[in-house]
Formats: structure tokens, C-alpha cells, sequence
């Protein structure tokens, strides 16, 4: 609609999302479009809906983005860009505090706490609905050894934040992870898969890449939007193969 054209970080239509998959956001009376939100629900290994697909919240969408947030009770945000990159454009805006508590409409998100680590950094979040005090603890992964136009040069970090991001997830009800870099396609995608196929590899033994990618490029346009980030993920799955102890399990 075009009332929600500003909502959208590019115009490409192929960084829009699909209707069919739309995360939809409660309605605000008398607002029109008040729905609308940059991001597609993609279907995980184990669940439908197991994550949400989104671009970099806008100065002017971060209020959407933490109304995703809570209403679809996420306790997880996974963010694959830094705020500026090599040529200084802007990737993604800040949406949170840099300490204490922001508001955002009738939501407050407040910093408890941020532990850095060689390849991403943890924060913590507790996210307050202003109109009953009613409160959730969300944690934020900022991954940020992506370099801009390429991929990781191992994909050893990424499986190591998947498993942190999935230990984190089993203890608060395994409610959609929030995946987003700077369009919500490229490198997102390349995340989703990974932890797609990380899955399947456990538990069957067997992956398709190929099938994988195909199915998460018809729930959002441009998921895994580059020949390099394609092969990354076999890549990353021949390192996850080489480092599992019970190897002889997949002979």
C-alpha cells in the first residue's frame, strides 16, 4: 500500500515481502496500514513459524519492530549487520538504548546487561508493556564478523551463535526467533538455512541444500541472495561435519 511505502529500508520489490507469508501486526484504530511490518514468517526444521524474517528496523519502524517483538512473544533477536559498514553507509538503525531503558510507543525496553564476545555480542533486554507492566527478558545477538559484500571466511562463529541462540530458545517456550541483517534477505536467509540444515543433519544424518533454499526463497524473496553465500553454507556444514564428535553416527 502507499501509506506503507516508507516502511520499507529498499524499494526493490524483491526485498518486499510476500503477502501469503506476511507477519501481520495488530491493527491500531483509525491507522491505516497500522499492520504492515517488513517481515515474513519462515518455517523451521522442527516448527512452522520457527523464525521471523525482517529487515533493519528505520528510525521511524523501530516502535513496529518492538510491537513485533512482543506481540508475537519473541525472546529472541538475532542481527547479522553492524550499524555502519567499510564505505560508512548506514546498515541498519539502533533501535535499542544504549544503556538504561528507551521508549518505544507503549513499550520500554531497558539494558540489563552486554557481554561481548570474539564474534558477536550478547545483550539483554527487559521489555516492559507500559500498559499493565506485564515484562519479558529478550535477548539480543548481534553477530559481527560479516564483512560487507562477502561472507564469513569460516563458518565456525555462525554454528557457534546457532547453538547459543538455540540453548537460549529451549528455555523460553521456542517462540519465533527474530532474524534480521540490513534488508532481511542475503545474509538472514544464509542464517536460517544454516540452522535449518544444522538440524536435519543431526537428526537425519542426510541435508539438500538446494531444496532447503528453494523452500525459504518462497516464504520471502532474496533468502540466500548470492552464489557466495550459497556455497558458505555447504562450507559451513562440511566445518559443523569435521567438528562433531559422533561423526560415525552419518557414515
Amino acid at each position: 500500500m502507499p501509506v506503507n511505502l516508507h516502511k520499507n529500508r529498499y524499494a526493490d520489490r524483491e526485498m518486499l515481502p510476500y503477502n501469503s507469508t506476511r507477519c501481520r501486526l495488530k491493527s491500531i484504530p483509525g491507522a491505516k496500514g497500522s499492520d504492515y511490518i517488513n517481515a515474513n514468517y519462515i518455517n523451521g526444521y522442527y516448527r512452522a513459524r520457527e523464525f521471523i524474517a525482517t529487515q533493519g528496523p528505520l528510525p521511524d519502524t523501530e516502535n513496529d519492530f518492538w510491537r513485533m517483538v512482543w506481540e508475537q512473544k519473541s525472546s529472541t533477536i538475532v542481527m547479522l549487520t553492524k550499524h555502519k559498514e567499510n564505505d560508512g553507509k548506514v546498515k541498519c538503525h539502533m533501535y535499542w538504548p544504549n544503556s538504561g531503558a528507551g521508549q518505544y510507543d507503549y513499550l520500554q525496553v531497558i539494558l540489563i546487561g552486554t557481554t561481548p564476545y570474539p564474534d558477536y555480542t550478547l545483550r539483554e533486554f527487559n521489555l516492559v508493556d507500559t500498559r499493565d507492566e506485564s515484562s519479558r527478558l529478550v535477548k539480543h545477538f548481534q553477530y559481527t564478523d560479516w564483512p560487507e559484500n562477502s561472507v564469513p571466511e569460516t563458518g565456525s562463529a555462525l554454528i557457534d551463535l546457532i547453538g547459543q541462540v538455540q540453548r537460549w530458545q529451549r528455555s523460553c517456550d521456542n517462540k519465533p526467533i527474530i532474524v534480521h541483517c540490513s534488508g532481511g534477505c542475503g545474509r538472514t536467509g544464509t542464517y536460517i538455512a544454516v540452522s535449518i540444515l544444522i538440524e536435519r543433519l543431526k537428526t537425519e544424518g542426510v541435508v539438500d541444500v538446494f531444496q532447503t533454499v528453494r523452500k525459504l526463497r518462497m516464504q520471502r524473496p532474496g533468502l540466500v541472495a548470492s552464489p557466495e553465500q550459497y556455497r558458505f553454507c555447504y562450507q559451513t556444514l562440511i566445518e559443523f561435519l569435521d567438528s562433531f564428535e559422533m561423526y560415525a553416527n552419518f557414515k
